[in-house]
């Protein structure tokens, strides 16, 4: 499959208190593998122009161990919401890619490549503006 013209923004800034731990949501491990490891296997998979992890002060050097230059990070210096990091995120979006697709570094470890995929082919055939999956 060919390069599909998306950028994915993953979001794993969170502290992940409700977890009840010192390590952030997306470094727990299922079967294994991190929380974010999964999401970032998933979104390589759909072939995305580019992929962006919006991070915290905490969590960026652990991800530059996991990722090395495969991703490009994005820092979030402060904690102030989803809202704030995709906007972080945005800002290193480059100009020639028309689609972007905000992930959650925990949730989307669930997800299988083919459904981006095809939520990226509905966007693109129904001319939306947004398209949101829930």
């Amino acid at each position: 499959m060919g390069k599909n013209n998306f950028s994915a923004i993953i979001l794993a800034a969170g502290e992940g208190k409700r977890m009840k731990s010192a390590k952030s949501k997306v470094l727990h491990e299922v079967s294994g593998q991190s929380l974010i490891e999964r999401t970032i296997a998933t979104v390589k998979d759909t072939h995305s122009a580019q992929i962006i992890v919006v991070t915290n002060k905490k969590n960026i050097s652990e991800m530059k161990k996991l990722f090395k230059n495969q991703v490009l990070y994005a820092l979030q210096s402060q904690p102030k919401g989803t809202g704030d990091a995709a906007l972080i995120g945005l800002k290193g979006v480059k100009e020639n890619i028309p689609v972007v697709c905000v992930m959650y570094g925990d949730d989307t470890a669930f997800y299988q490549a083919k459904t981006i995929e095809k939520v990226y082919a509905k966007h693109l055939k129904s001319k939306a503006v947004a398209t949101f999956v829930t």
